[in-house]
């Protein structure tokens, strides 16, 4: 195995057992000395890819939301009509929470601990992100609209941020609770959603 390979192991090892630790024991409790006896490693091993808990925290969530968005920009730039487009973002999100419970410990503990964890970089970055999916979401609207699919008198935009907000409330209440609820099944009910509600 070379050097290279180790190193690669060993950070997976470390991101891995923070994962276990930080879901089960949330931000605040979780220790550095924790994740690294779960990874079976010493605590200088993760001090040597992460300078401290917060950063370690601020990876995990940042590099999962990143593969989702990558999943997100995928569903919104495909080639199908408006309305399918949409759905299919929506239900891009939906699997990926549904199969990365991991994940969703993190946003879990996020949301419970997470208004003293963001910094201003962060911050910067989350509200990039929102920004972002809402223009992409007007995009697709202003196209259905064009297209005779939709028929809004509400600004694309606004209408973007509440499908936004529809997806994030659900999420949420699931991750309180997912034995309430399986996530797929509010797929029907957001395809009524965007086919009757944007007429």
């Amino acid at each position: 195995m070379t050097e290279s390979n180790c190193k690669e192991t060993t950070f997976e090892r470390i991101c891995q057992a923070a994962v276990r630790i930080f879901s089960n024991k949330g931000y605040h409790k979780a220790t550095m000395d924790d994740i690294a006896s779960e990874a079976g490693l010493t605590k200088g091993a993760i001090y040597w890819h992460f300078k401290n808990k917060r950063e370690l925290f601020k990876f995990l969530i940042e590099n999962r939301l990143k593969e989702l968005d990558e999943l997100i920009s995928f569903a919104l730039s495909s080639a199908v009509p408006p309305p399918e487009r949409i759905l299919a973002t929506v239900r891009a999100c939906l699997d990926y929470y549904e199969k990365n419970r991991d994940f969703c410990a993190l946003i879990k503990v996020f949301h419970y601990e997470g208004v003293v964890l963001i910094d201003k970089e962060f911050e910067t970055w989350l509200r990039n992100i929102y920004n972002r999916y809402r223009e992409m979401l007007a995009e697709v609207i202003r196209q259905g609209i064009a297209d005779g699919y939709f028929n809004l008198e509400t600004d694309p935009k606004v209408a973007g941020a509440m499908l936004i907000a529809a997806f994030d409330g659900l999420s949420f209440q699931w991750l309180v609770d997912p034995d309430a609820f399986s996530l797929n099944e509010a797929l029907p009910v957001f395809r009524r959603l965007i086919e009757k509600g944007f007429r």
